[in-house]
């Protein structure tokens, strides 16, 4: 007895082939989107000269002292390039209002911020009474 076989669609050679280029280029679309917007990372960039390390550390100060801030002041003479460890030492002089016994005051002091190149954000930072 004769048994008829079932015969199922099958995709030809060329059908594949079609199929899987669209879901290379549809993936890697994706991903090139997500590099682009910035997916997946924490807003880490290059430090690329001692300009942008100073932006970077401009903004942690700001943060530090939000309203008390007065005035800051970057320190060109200190701040600097250290290739061997391949950071960036930043220093400001910061002026701040403060209360002192009841009493408004102006106080001065120095923050350092060390920014590492690769990363691009402050790593250390701290305030130093003069």
């Amino acid at each position: 007895m004769n048994n008829p076989k079932k015969t199922e669609p099958r995709f030809s050679n060329k059908m594949k082939l079609i199929v899987g280029l669209v879901v290379i280029a549809l993936s890697s679309s994706a991903v090139t989107f997500l590099i682009s917007k910035g997916v997946g990372s924490n807003k880490v960039t290059t430090a690329r000269d001692i300009g942008m390390a100073s932006d970077s550390c401009e903004e942690r100060i700001s943060d530090e002292f939000e309203d008390t801030l007065i005035n800051q002041h970057y320190d060109d003479i200190s701040s600097r390039y250290e290739p061997a460890k391949r950071q960036y030492i930043v220093y400001y002089r910061v002026t701040s209002s403060t209360i002192v016994d009841e009493l408004p005051t102006v106080k001065t002091q120095l923050a350092k911020c060390v920014i590492w190149e690769r990363l691009g954000y402050v790593s250390s930072f701290e305030v130093i009474d003069i």
